[in-house]
């Protein structure tokens, strides 16, 4: 394949291009687990759709296979970064969070539009159709079950 191999300083280099990209990188390096740039597996979820990357419980793992470029996996480490550093996911909310810090990154700046918000939110519900807009979600790592 014609794909060039990502490496870990062209990823730094990505996330130097935006005020949340630099805001993650200084984040980034006090986590209790180091990133893991996964080079090796190629992770599809049940759909079979592509997955970038997952963070458990402070463990980021980026899947550098499905990353077409370093803007892609620097985007990943932003969305990742954001479930840990809010302790929030699962539900469309959290997803729609992490997307608009990526966001923010692709189109350097600190800011999103109404309309990128709306297409941001409306592509979550239709990707993660099995999370609630809130209710079941986490927040800080702990199930939330009132909130709506």
């Amino acid at each position: 394949s014609d794909l060039k191999e990502i490496t870990v300083q062209d990823i730094k280099d990505n996330l130097q291009k935006s005020k949340i990209g630099q805001e993650i990188a200084e984040y980034s390096k006090n986590l209790k687990e180091p990133i893991e740039l996964n080079d090796t597996t190629i992770m599809l979820d049940s759909e079979g759709r592509k997955i970038y990357g997952e963070e458990d419980g402070g463990k980021i793992t980026i899947y550098l296979l499905n990353c077409e470029n370093p803007e892609r996996a620097a985007r990943t480490i932003i969305h990742e970064c954001t479930h840990y550093r809010y302790g929030i996911g699962e539900s469309q909310w959290a997803e729609s969070v992490c997307f608009a810090q990526e966001l923010k990154h692709k189109y350097k700046r600190d800011y999103l539009t109404i309309s990128e918000k709306r297409r941001i939110i409306k592509a979550v519900k239709e990707g993660y159709p099995e999370y609630n807009w809130r209710k079941g979600g986490r927040i800080y790592g702990r199930k939330q079950i009132n909130s709506r």
